[in-house]
C-alpha cells in the first residue's frame, strides 16, 4: 500500500471514485481540504481504492485524528484489505491515533442518527415544541455570515471544539460548498432573523451540518422549527435526513423525538508514540484539567 499527501492526489479521480463507490462527503476531497490540518489517501497497489488519512503533525510525530465536522474515514474503492492488515499498515505510518472509521472494527461504538419518512414520527415533545413555535417563520436566504456570528457568539461558549481553530474551518466548508449543495434555512420572528442551520445535500442524503437560534428563539421551539423545515426538505427531495450526529445524549435526545435511529461506527486510538513523546503529552492534558477545572 501507498500513502500519497493531498497535494499529489488526484482530486478529480478520487472524488469520481468516491461517488461510485457509494461513499459519503466526509471522503471528497475539496471537504477535507476544508476540515483537515492535513490529510493522505491510503493506497492499494494499484489505485483501485483507498482510505483518507486526515493527520496532524505534533512534536513532530503524525496523527492520525478526526477534525471537527467531521465524522469518520472509510474504505473507498475495491479490493479493500482485511481490518487487520489496514490497521497494521495505519499504525506503521501514524504512531499515534484518535479517530473515528466506518468500517474498521475493534474500537469502541459512536453513533450518529438518520431519519426516513417511513420512520417520520414526532414525538410529544416534538409536537409541544413545534406548537409554541407557530408564529416563526422560514426563509432560504444565504446570510453565512449571521449564522457564523451567532454560532460564535451562542455556541462557542458551551461546546468544546467550537473555537477560534475550528470556526474558521466550517467557514471555508461553508464557503467552498456554497454551490455544490449547501442550504441555509433561516427562522424568523416577523421581521427579526432568529437563527439559522446549513444542510448539506449529497447522493442519498441531507445532512445537518450545523446551526443554531437565538436564546428567546430555543425556548420557544425555534430550533425544532427549523428542523422540521429541514426534515421534510430532505423528504420532498426522496433523501434521508442524517442529523450529523451526536453522541452527547441530550443532543441524541432531541434527534430521537423525530423518530431517527443510531447509526454505529468506531473510535480507535493507539499510542505508539517514543516515550517522551507520551510524557510531554501527559504533562499537557494535566494542565490543561487543571486549566478548566
Amino acid at each position: 500500500m501507498q500513502l500519497i499527501l493531498a497535494d499529489a492526489v488526484n482530486k478529480q479521480e478520487w472524488d469520481e471514485l468516491v461517488h461510485q463507490s457509494g461513499g459519503t462527503v466526509f471522503s471528497l476531497s475539496i471537504y477535507l481540504d476544508a476540515t483537515a490540518d492535513n490529510w493522505a489517501v491510503l493506497f492499494t497497489d494499484d489505485h483501485s481504492g483507498g482510505i483518507v488519512c486526515p493527520f496532524a503533525v505534533k512534536a513532530g510525530v503524525k496523527v492520525l485524528y478526526a477534525p471537527f465536522f467531521h465524522r469518520y474515514i472509510e474504505w473507498i474503492g475495491a479490493n479493500q484489505p482485511s481490518d487487520e492488515v489496514l490497521l497494521k499498515e495505519l499504525q506503521k505510518l501514524f504512531p499515534v491515533a484518535d479517530v473515528n472509521c466506518r468500517m474498521i472494527t475493534g474500537g469502541s461504538e459512536k453513533v450518529h442518527q438518520e431519519l426516513d419518512s417511513d420512520s417520520y414520527h414526532p414525538n410529544q415533545q416534538a409536537k409541544r415544541m413545534l406548537k409554541k413555535a407557530a408564529a416563526y417563520r422560514i426563509s432560504e436566504e444565504w446570510l453565512p455570515e449571521q449564522l457564523m456570528q451567532l454560532l460564535e457568539t451562542e455556541l462557542a461558549p458551551r461546546i468544546a471544539g467550537i473555537d477560534a481553530h475550528s470556526l474558521p474551518k466550517l467557514q471555508r466548508l461553508v464557503t467552498d460548498f456554497e454551490h455544490k449543495g449547501m442550504i441555509q434555512i433561516n427562522l424568523w420572528l416577523e421581521d427579526t432573523w432568529q437563527g439559522a442551520l446549513w444542510l448539506l445535500v449529497f447522493e442519498d442524503r441531507v445532512l445537518y451540518l450545523k446551526g443554531t437560534v437565538t436564546a428567546e428563539a430555543k425556548g420557544s421551539g425555534g430550533m425544532y422549527r427549523l428542523m422540521e423545515y429541514a426534515i421534510r426538505q430532505a423528504f420532498s427531495m426522496n433523501k434521508l435526513f442524517d442529523f450529523g450526529g451526536s453522541n452527547a445524549e441530550g443532543v441524541r435526545r432531541f434527534n430521537l423525538n423525530w423518530g431517527a435511529t443510531d447509526q454505529s461506527y468506531q473510535h480507535l486510538q493507539w499510542n505508539n508514540a517514543p516515550l517522551w513523546w507520551k510524557t510531554v503529552k501527559s504533562l499537557r492534558d494535566k494542565w490543561n484539567s487543571k486549566s478548566f477545572s
